[in-house]
């Protein structure tokens, strides 16, 4: 006679839900990477490419950018598992299409971790002159020990939960169209003279350097498997933090329109907007700015160091990362490899882009971006670089 009977699972293998991350959370995360690097660290470079008439280029990576989220929507609700981008590249057949994409990707998180220290940068130097403190600061040094200080972050797990996540980017959000509109209600100590629109194809090549700032959206990609109700949520995760980057990008072309006075900080500009008012509470919103600029840069460049961490060790699954578990086999954490390794090439990567800060007779103003590495003063001596 067989005995059958039911086994009731215990704790430890009751299989817990996945989806867990509300939609709000993840807009959140898109919008702090997207507004993050676009308007808090690359305002000033792009208003200076179009003559502080840079609300128009927002407005237009709006619908520039409605291809790029059509395609992402429509791979991200048709091909299953988790990861983000590089995903999608997995069910190509061609084993070289899915190397370059892989790599490519890495360079593009790179790239967007450096623009975020140096913004980090940027905010961290301006509050220690604000108060008060002379300090020989470098924003090259500036830069590379915040990178090497969310480093060490991730590496410990030392991250923010999502909840606090979504307050302190609203919150950093919240702070920066407060002084957007208070540099468009307030009148500043001179009226502008309304400048000629910049020429079509200087514009266009201003909106596709903004491209560059929807990094944010790969970080949503990134997080796809967790997210509740994907197939009703991922079109607003997706579309949402554009649509705030158009928005805000706006809003801060119209305060720059109007503000009169010469830019002495043509790397935060804002601060010198916040400057010109004649108002009591003035410092103590340019001190809110400065913190939320602080927070929001750091918290999307964490983000980055974690998704390029987690994209290397997706690679090595397939053998295009050597793996680090055969050196290390004591690690409980598979992932810490992957990590470690992604550290030390990030950190390399990012140490080599800030220190390299030689002006070059090549340059031209319209790549600033590209070169916004160079010291106004004149970077350090040497031949310039190509």
């Amino acid at each position: 006679m067989t005995h059958s009977s039911t086994e009731t699972p215990s704790r430890s293998s009751t299989v817990r839900m996945s989806r867990v991350l509300h939609v709000s959370w993840v807009v959140a995360l898109g919008l702090g990477a997207t507004v993050g690097l676009g308007v808090f660290t690359l305002l000033g470079e792009f208003s200076a490419l179009t003559a502080r008439r840079v609300g128009l280029a927002y407005a237009v990576v709006l619908p520039f950018s409605v291809p790029i989220l059509l395609t992402f929507l429509e791979r991200a609700l048709s091909v299953p598992g988790t990861g983000g981008a590089y995903q999608f590249a997995r069910t190509n057949r061609f084993l070289w299409h899915r190397f370059f994409s892989g790599w490519l990707l890495f360079g593009g998180y790179v790239v967007t971790v450096a623009l975020l220290s140096w913004g980090v940068a940027f905010y961290l130097e301006t509050l220690v002159a604000e108060t008060g403190f002379r300090l020989p600061l470098n924003r090259s040094w500036l830069a590379a020990l915040s990178v090497a200080l969310i480093m060490a972050s991730t590496l410990f797990n030392r991250r923010l939960n999502w909840q606090r996540r979504f307050v302190l980017t609203m919150a950093a959000v919240g702070i920066l169209l407060l002084v957007l509109v208070m540099g468009i209600v307030i009148p500043s100590s001179s009226i502008s003279s309304v400048r000629p629109l910049p020429a079509s194809m200087l514009l266009l090549e201003v909106v596709t350097l903004m491209t560059s700032c929807l990094w944010g959206i790969y970080l949503v990609l990134g997080v796809r498997a967790q997210l509740q109700r994907p197939t009703t949520n991922m079109r607003w995760a997706l579309v949402l933090p554009v649509v705030g980057l158009a928005i805000v990008g706006m809003l801060a072309g119209v305060a720059m329109s109007l503000y009169g006075g010469a830019l002495q900080n043509t790397s935060l500009p804002l601060v010198d907007v916040l400057r010109s008012f004649n108002v009591a509470t003035a410092g103590l919103v340019l001190l809110l700015y400065l913190l939320a600029g602080l927070a929001i840069t750091l918290m999307a460049a964490n983000r980055a160091i974690l998704a390029a961490a987690q994209l290397l060790d997706r690679m090595s699954n397939d053998g295009f990362v050597p793996k680090l578990n055969q050196y290390l086999p004591d690690l409980e954490n598979p992932a810490f490899p992957a990590i470690v390794l992604g550290s030390g090439l990030s950190l390399g990567l990012v140490l080599f882009c800030l220190l390299y800060t030689s002006p070059s007779p090549r340059d031209h103003s319209r790549y600033r971006v590209c070169r916004l590495l160079r010291e106004t003063a004149g970077g350090g001596g040497g031949g310039g670089g190509g």
